[in-house]
């Protein structure tokens, strides 16, 4: 460890840092967005809150819950195939929340055994984390749900559901045909919460889909200290994960934590306010990536995130990227084990009345995730869809971030990620 930091510190002083953004005005000059139009009316006036919701606090079995699953999914999706991973699984969270609502029986079970905690208190948790969360001019965070519901004589959608859903998460609720004007509705919807980031979240509709259930992330945020020129260093080298390289721009800067264990090295970089910070975890040279992956969990996390208070400068060089993902999530939340949910044992009885003629499973999760770190800030954005489908019917020192490092988005009340990302390449 003595002869690694030493090298490093040789090479030059600097700390890398990459991470995701969520809906945050980053670049003036960008073109303001236009909503665009959705043909069917949002019902979610119709369901005033009927919970009184004063004193809810983020628990620490909550934080530990999001944690937990936030890195068990971000290890399930990962494979050993040298590509990157960019992903909100604060996101995913809230969709599987939404539909766990909505489930019962071992259905229900398995899916408060893979989020971390019974509904109930799933349903708390996440409102009083997302109340937390603010916005500013120049670092604004957005989540926005939904769900749709197909207007046919079949689903026999529940009222209680609907207005679970509305009293916790403040869902827009929209009653749709499911036909071509329906499908450019959901990706229209997708669009105007991410202003354009994610444009696509839904490809077709199955003639036996009755329903959807939808959660938009958008992060978009200038850095609290702004790089000038002569922070921008072209021509570095960055080692791919198959031992080849890429040609990168480097951001340096002067950051005053830092993260250190027996296996990595890291620190974290403020976006303005100070409320959201970008953050990477480099492991250590003889260290394999994909093994100290699998080793992040809420315990690790809670150990990195306990920081010595001394004060102390680091130099941060951290490489500009841009990463767009597409991910089916059924093998992954599958293999986390909720399975019933997937097949034929589902039970969504409480999303909809089971029906010779209608009975629910979840036939897909799909995320589309969008991440952008620059000079400027971060700007990133993640479209979570889980499609309700009729079965009936079918110290100071240096680090150079220049190979495979982790990264992560993070609300800093309570550490809890909003994006993780594994980047491993260049191109």
């Amino acid at each position: 460890m003595r002869k690694f930091i030493l090298i490093t510190v040789s090479l030059l002083l600097s700390i890398c840092i990459l991470f995701t953004s969520v809906s945050c005005t980053v670049n003036p000059i960008t073109p303001k967005y236009q909503d665009k139009d959705i043909s069917v009316e949002n019902l979610l006036g119709k369901y005033s809150s009927r919970t009184d919701k004063s004193g809810i606090q983020v628990t620490q079995d909550f934080k530990d819950a999001l944690v937990q699953f936030s890195f068990d999914i971000c290890k399930a999706v990962t494979k050993k195939d040298g590509n990157n991973v960019a992903m909100s699984p604060l996101s995913i969270y809230i969709c599987l929340a939404m539909i766990a609502n909505g489930a019962d029986g071992d259905t229900k079970a398995q899916m408060e055994d893979v989020l971390g905690m019974s509904i109930a208190d799933i349903n708390k948790g996440l409102y009083a984390l997302l109340n937390g969360f603010t916005s500013s001019e120049n670092c604004k965070l957005d989540i926005a749900n939904s769900v749709w519901f197909k207007d046919d004589n079949i689903l026999k959608i529940q009222e209680s559901y609907l207005q679970e859903i509305a009293d916790w998460y403040e869902s827009e609720i929209y009653k749709a045909p499911f036909d071509k004007q329906t499908l450019e509705d959901v990706n229209n919807w997708s669009s105007n919460k991410t202003k354009g980031l994610i444009d696509k979240i839904l490809d077709y509709i199955l003639d036996n889909d009755e329903a959807f259930i939808l959660n938009a992330v958008l992060f978009d945020a200038k850095w609290r200290d702004e790089y000038t020129s002569k922070d921008i260093l072209n021509n570095y080298k960055f080692n791919n994960i198959d031992k080849t390289t890429t040609t990168v721009t480097m951001l340096k800067s002067e950051e005053h934590v830092v993260f250190m264990g027996t296996d990595y090295i890291g620190t974290k970089k403020d976006y303005d306010g100070q409320k959201y910070s970008f953050v990477v975890l480099l492991p250590n040279e003889d260290v394999d990536f994909y093994e100290f992956v699998n080793f992040l969990d809420k315990e690790k996390w809670n150990e990195i995130m306990t920081v010595d208070k001394n004060p102390v400068t680091v130099s941060l060089l951290m490489p500009e990227f841009e990463v767009k993902t597409d991910m089916m999530l059924n093998p992954a939340l599958q293999m986390l084990g909720i399975k019933d949910a997937f097949g034929n044992k589902a039970n969504f009885g409480k999303m909809a009345e089971i029906t010779p003629d209608c009975d629910l499973y979840l036939s897909r999760v799909i995320q589309r995730a969008y991440v952008k770190v620059d000079r400027v800030g971060t700007k990133a954005a993640a479209s979570t869809i889980g499609a309700m489908t009729n079965k009936s019917a079918s110290n100071p020192q240096t680090i150079i971030v220049d190979r495979p490092y982790v990264y992560a988005i993070i609300d800093n009340d309570t550490n809890c990620p909003i994006f993780v990302g594994l980047n491993v390449k260049f191109s």
